[in-house]
């Protein structure tokens, strides 16, 4: 996607959550679930002026699940 809009220099990247408050998938390696403000607050971050220069990017907001995945 970010080649397709780069004429426009338009940022585009991505959030990934976790499942919200399951313990189905665990808690990562925080021990918690992420909460709707965990969310959030990813979306408005990359959506400021901090974050100008990222794009073609995907944040996992999971707690750190997505490299533990698999391990027990």
């Amino acid at each position: 996607m970010p080649l397709d809009f780069h004429e426009r220099r338009a940022q585009t990247d991505g959030v990934s959550p976790q499942q919200l408050r399951t313990q189905s998938h665990g808690y990562g390696l925080l021990g918690r679930p992420a909460e709707p403000h965990d969310i959030a607050s990813a979306v408005h971050f990359l959506a400021g002026a901090d974050a100008a220069m990222i794009t073609g990017q995907t944040l996992m907001v999971d707690a750190g699940f997505s490299v533990t995945a698999g391990r027990t």
